[in-house]
């Protein structure tokens, strides 16, 4: 019996990814693989993504090429002219989404006006991809009223939308000059680090276990992240020493950097961080995600045991440094054979 596994790849609105998927290995009799799960991209526009698949349904990126973020503008948030809410705003602190009109098309021309009274903070605003930014100064204080039209030919719409300025102080080195009694830590020092192991409440096979066992989320947060099994730090040992009873890991970071082979076993990786870097030392970086070998690869006068499926990859990144190679794993186990 033959199970052909696809892989299917979520593509966030900002990638391109090109990728040729092919049928994974032979099935092994009475018994099936373990599928080969997706990998979501997300990121910023501005980034061009190339990737292919090999014949053992391995998953990869094969040279992220990042081109300049400010060649197109990013959207953070898009309202429908009438559907805006009313926003809340502090000083100092960039607000910032866009608009357009569903009613009269890409072709409407698109404006504003503060209304009663202009704030004196800085405001811009782009027509064309109907993106508009308010950070309000310390003297803006109360509600600012602001009207957006979309104007096509004879036909407008327009909202007034109110924007509550609220006073926030600035830092107080800010304001009085402050120095700190000691230097600022390295930013990938482990005193910006922080690893937490949750245990899971049912126990359950998991990586072949021949019982059930306790299984944990993982989740790791910091500033920088180094993964490399020369450092001393917090980190080492997922390269080291890679754990198995993982079963959902969360990495939340500013910066990100990968100089190992990253191996969570049939755990699904969720990363969320402003940059990436895979950097190759003596050993290729990476994530893999696909389960343990299975220990009994063959059995005798019964069916044999199907592959466990290799976990999920997520990442929610705004940049990534990569080289040409394999670098997102995420490989089904093989079926047992029977005799």
């Amino acid at each position: 019996m033959k199970k052909i596994v696809a892989i299917f790849v979520l593509i966030g609105c900002v990638f391109q990814f090109n990728a040729q998927l092919l049928q994974p290995r032979g099935m092994h009799v009475y018994a099936t693989n373990g599928k080969s799960k997706s990998i979501q991209l997300n990121g910023v526009v501005g980034q061009v993504v190339t990737g292919t698949s090999n014949s053992s349904n391995y998953l990869i990126t094969q040279g992220m090429i990042q081109t300049k973020a400010d060649q197109k503008q990013y959207l953070p948030q898009r309202y429908n002219i009438g559907e805006i809410p009313n926003q809340t705003v502090y000083s100092f602190v960039e607000k910032t989404f866009a608009y357009y009109s569903k009613v009269l098309g890409l072709k409407a021309v698109l404006s504003y006006q503060f209304i009663d009274k202009k704030p004196l903070g800085k405001i811009n605003f782009s027509p064309a991809i109907g993106k508009f930014s308010f950070t309000p100064d310390l003297k803006d204080i109360g509600n600012f009223p602001v009207v957006f039209k979309a104007i096509l030919g004879k036909d407008t719409l327009s909202q007034q939308v109110i924007f509550n300025c609220v006073p926030r102080l600035k830092a107080e080195q800010t304001t009085f000059g402050l120095s700190p009694n000691k230097p600022l830590p390295d930013e990938a020092d482990d005193d910006y680090v922080v690893v937490n192991f949750t245990r899971n409440k049912i126990k359950e096979k998991f990586n072949y276990s021949s019982e059930p066992i306790s299984t944990y989320a993982l989740s790791i947060a910091g500033k920088k992240l180094l993964f490399d099994k020369n450092s001393v730090n917090k980190l080492k040992s997922f390269c080291t020493t890679p754990r198995t009873d993982i079963k959902d890991v969360y990495i939340y970071a500013e910066t990100i950097e990968i100089a190992c082979p990253l191996i969570f076993a049939q755990s699904n990786v969720t990363i969320i961080a402003n940059k990436i870097i895979f950097r190759d030392g003596a050993e290729k970086a990476l994530i893999n995600t696909s389960p343990v070998t299975n220990p009994t690869s063959t059995v005798n006068n019964m069916d044999g045991e199907s592959g466990s499926d290799a976990g999920n990859i997520t990442l929610q990144v705004k940049n990534i440094e990569i080289n040409q190679g394999i670098r997102l794993i995420a490989r089904g186990g093989n079926g047992q054979n029977s005799n």
